[in-house]
C-alpha cells in the first residue's frame, strides 16, 4: 500500500503555527482536509470562536480559519510534547502561549491528533483541555514569562 508508514508531520504543523506560515500548513493537507477544535465547557469563555465547536473542510475553509487565528492571537506560540507517531496517524499534547487581540496573555493546552492518507494531512483533531487567559500568567513563578512574547522577539523553538 503506497504510504504505508507514513506518519502525518506535526513538526511541519507546528513550525507553520510559531512561523504564521498558512501556505506552509495548508501544502501539507490534502485537498478535502478536515479540521476540527473543540473545548470543554469548563474553559474560559475568551476568544471562544478558536476553539468550541469549530468544524471546517477544504484547503479555503482551513485557510481561512488560520487567517482568523493568527489575527486573533498576534503572538502565538506552538510546543508539542508526547508524540506518537503511528502509521498514518500522529498524536501529541501541543502547548500554544501567547498574547491575543486585547493584549492579554494566554496559555492554551490541546490534545492533537493529526491523520494522513500516505501524502497528506486528511484531518486535524484538537481537543482544547486547558485554557487560562489574564495577565496574572506574566507573574507565576512556574512559567518563563517570555513564553508570551516568542513570536514578537523571534525566538521561536524549532
Amino acid at each position: 500500500m503506497p504510504g504505508s508508514g507514513w506518519t502525518p508531520p506535526l513538526d511541519t504543523v507546528v513550525d507553520a503555527l510559531n512561523r504564521r506560515d498558512v501556505g506552509r500548513f495548508i501544502e501539507a493537507c490534502g485537498p478535502g482536509v478536515g479540521l476540527e477544535v473543540r473545548g470543554s465547557g469548563e474553559l474560559a469563555p475568551h476568544n471562544e470562536q478558536l476553539w468550541r465547536a469549530v468544524t471546517r473542510r477544504g484547503r479555503a475553509q482551513v485557510r481561512a480559519y488560520l487567517e482568523e487565528l493568527f489575527a486573533a492571537l498576534p503572538s502565538l506560540h506552538a510546543r508539542a510534547d508526547d508524540v506518537r507517531g503511528l502509521p498514518c496517524w500522529t498524536t501529541a499534547v501541543l502547548e500554544l502561549a501567547g498574547v491575543d487581540g486585547s493584549g492579554l496573555p494566554f496559555s492554551a493546552t490541546a490534545d492533537v491528533r493529526l491523520r494522513g492518507d500516505g501524502r497528506r494531512i486528511r484531518t486535524v483533531n484538537l481537543e482544547v483541555v486547558d485554557l487560562e487567559v489574564g495577565g496574572d500568567l506574566l507573574a507565576r513563578a512556574d512559567r518563563d514569562p517570555r513564553r508570551y512574547f516568542e513570536a514578537f522577539l523571534g525566538g521561536a523553538d524549532e
